[in-house]
């Protein structure tokens, strides 16, 4: 078939398009399906207008114009002609909200009112993005006007309703489209694969890395974090409670927050007298992220039990899994499909005190055999379990169903 994917912003920086959407595509070209990826490249404007090949899929960058209100309809406008230039026999909109959200339901109308008979719709849902979701976290931080927020949560509740087929990164996601009426035959459960870039390392290289940020000779926690999925005072409890048991551990971050959550962290680590102990790494290149993960002893991956974090396919869990880490996490939504407690991982009751959290993290660095066994399950869970090879069949299966309607 002739697809054509709508990505929901530009391919970098953010994850969704290289995490999920691109290897997607990739699978599909490869099996021999016409793959292209349409951008409104809004939050990058350094693509606007670029056109380049992917691992073998065409990226088309519109032109994106900035301009006050007459950018939602301009920007629609574009991406819709690129896409009837392409002349496609299935539509791939990823996120029900946005520009990818709007030219689904400007598609999905001219459907409705008798265009573009055979034309198929497919909608990829990765994350909670109305109300109960992002749309509260954006409404308690102020960053979307009322009206915005308003549409994205209608925007998430018609869309699904009115294109042939959905696919889903997370079971939570599933229930939550099928209580609102979507016929459970249309919807697909596609969570998030192994990623696609090669997480093999030099360990020369993680050798001299380590010594140059002070990690040499001490027991590292790795957390790999963007920060809004939980409470960063949690972090400083668990360490204060595996200092207690370990004295010389470090706590290496890897990310930054949208909203400075970073600094908050590393002023609550001065107050608690634990700044010598944590090291920011701060925002790294998509590159060098591989031999960076390496450094980490145990990876940490607090996750508060919210019906957003319980929606969500947590990208940066599979590539600490991927990356052959023993993880610690909080037993919340899609997490517990992917880690088998006590065999790819250890899971901990979000509910539960912090100290248990902290010595699951213990017991893992002072039981080498753990760790690495830990370790080889994981990156083995995500190989066997959730490889992209295997996640596109439902995906073709999904584009089969809009096509006939069945399976």
């Amino acid at each position: 078939m002739r697809i054509v994917m709508v990505a929901p912003f530009s391919v970098y920086p953010k994850g969704t398009v290289s995490i999920r959407m691109l290897p997607i595509a990739t699978m599909l070209a490869k099996r021999g399906h016409n793959v292209s990826i349409v951008v409104a490249p809004y939050d990058n404007s350094s693509e606007s207008g670029k056109e380049y090949v992917l691992e073998g899929v065409k990226i088309y960058n519109i032109k994106f114009r900035d301009f006050p209100l007459v950018k939602y309809p301009l920007t629609l406008i574009s991406v819709c002609q690129r896409i009837f230039r392409l002349r496609p026999q299935c539509v791939y909109a990823f996120k029900p909200k946005g520009y990818s959200g709007l030219v689904a339901m400007f598609l999905a109308s001219l459907k409705r009112f008798g265009f573009l008979k055979n034309l198929k719709l497919v909608l990829d849902s990765d994350d909670l993005e109305g109300y109960g979701g992002f749309s509260d976290y954006f409404r308690e931080l102020s960053i979307y006007p009322k009206s915005m927020l308003y549409f994205f949560d209608f925007q998430e509740r018609w869309i699904p309703k009115h294109v042939d087929a959905i696919t889903v990164a997370s079971r939570a996601l599933e229930t939550r489209i099928i209580e609102r009426g979507i016929s459970p035959d249309k919807v697909f459960y596609v969570p998030n694969g192994a990623p696609q870039r090669d997480f093999n390392v030099d360990d020369d290289e993680v050798v001299v890395l380590r010594r140059s940020l002070g990690l040499e000779n001490v027991p590292v926690i790795l957390l790999y974090t963007r920060f809004f999925e939980y409470k960063v005072e949690k972090v400083i409890e668990v360490l204060k409670c595996v200092k207690k048991e370990l004295n010389d551990v470090k706590l290496l971050v890897i990310g930054k927050g949208e909203f400075g959550e970073e600094k908050k962290l590393e002023d609550l680590a001065l107050r608690e007298g634990l700044n010598d102990s944590v090291v920011f790494g701060g925002w790294i290149e998509s590159k060098d992220i591989p031999k960076y993960l390496a450094i980490g002893d145990v990876a940490m991956y607090p996750f508060d039990d919210t019906p957003l974090n319980r929606a969500k396919c947590p990208g940066k869990l599979v590539e600490l899994m991927i990356a052959k880490l023993a993880i610690v996490a909080d037993r919340v939504g899609q997490i517990a499909e992917y880690i088998k407690n006590g065999e790819s991982g250890i899971l901990v009751d979000s509910d539960a005190p912090t100290r248990e959290f902290a010595l699951s993290i213990v017991k893992v660095l002072k039981n080498g055999a753990l760790q690495r066994k830990l370790g080889v399950n994981s990156q083995n869970r995500i190989l066997n379990a959730f490889n992209w090879a295997k996640l596109t069949d439902e995906v073709e299966r999904a584009i089969s169903f809009a096509r006939k309607g069945t399976l």
